[in-house]
């Protein structure tokens, strides 16, 4: 395998990775969620969407792995025990966008 051959396929199965990554209609909604309230905690998510908490923290477990999602502990504000809230990295998200349009942009156009 050459040079090249070994770059195109370590871009393609990045491309695929993030692909697979947004491409959840659970963890889009998410984003946007998150987006939209600069922070929230899980519980909210799970109201928003009415998923389950175990489907929620999945979601949020992947998006956190690809540091597009951080989360905060905290204590609850009724003294109820701990909280986990949740934001968007807004800075490593637009990177996304931008590297996702640098290196699908050139096969859309020639299309």
């Amino acid at each position: 395998m050459t040079t090249y051959e070994y770059d195109a396929l370590v871009e393609t199965t990045a491309i695929e990775t993030v692909c697979h990554l947004i491409g959840s209609p659970i963890r889009m909604e998410i984003v946007r969620l998150l987006a939209a309230s600069g922070e929230t905690c899980t519980s909210e998510i799970m109201e928003t969407l009415v998923l389950s908490r175990g489907c929620v923290v999945g979601h949020l477990k992947a998006l956190a792995a690809a540091n597009l999602a951080q989360l905060r502990h905290a204590t609850h504000p009724r003294g109820a025990g701990p909280i986990t809230y949740w934001r968007l990295d807004v800075e490593r998200t637009l990177d996304l966008v931008d590297w996702l349009y640098d290196h699908i942009s050139p096969s859309v156009s020639q299309g």
